[in-house]
């Protein structure tokens, strides 16, 4: 195509995304596909074999959501990573906490499901715990 003038070159249909684009997708991606996770799961019955463990629902409540958190201090560390952590850890919890708390409510729709307060609480212990482990994770690994 050395004839045809750069305006009149057809013009490539699929540009590949630079590394800082697919860095960010990396950080940024897992915590909405979890959330997607969640609320797809609370919008539907709760399956027999989760029902019968023996272990209790806050359990899982507190696991999800630390991994939740975990993923959201990550990506806002990454994000900000000169910000001081404090700030970066209270924002993950808020975000995963108050997220939790609006899964409650959608719980409230669904058939089978009910909202508990209890829940909510134990979402928000989840995201305290989660939370400060990927600010630290992205600090160690940028020093």
């Amino acid at each position: 195509m050395e004839g045809i003038s750069r305006e009149h070159r057809p013009r490539r249909s699929g540009k590949i995304p630079d590394v800082k684009t697919l860095t960010r997708l990396y950080f940024a991606a897992p915590p909405f596909l979890l959330a997607a996770f969640i609320f797809y799961s609370s919008g539907r019955p709760i399956p027999r074999p989760v029902a019968e463990l023996e272990i209790s629902d806050k359990l899982l409540h507190v696991a999800a959501y630390a991994v939740l958190a975990f993923l959201v201090s990550r990506w806002l560390g990454f994000q900000k990573p000169k910000a001081s952590l404090k700030p970066i850890i209270a924002l993950s919890v808020v975000i995963s906490g108050f997220y939790g708390v609006t899964d409650e409510f959608h719980q409230s729709f669904v058939p089978s499901r009910n909202p508990d307060v209890l829940d909510a609480v134990a979402d928000f212990i989840g995201a305290a715990l989660g939370a400060p482990w990927g600010v630290l994770l992205i600090r160690r690994f940028r020093k």
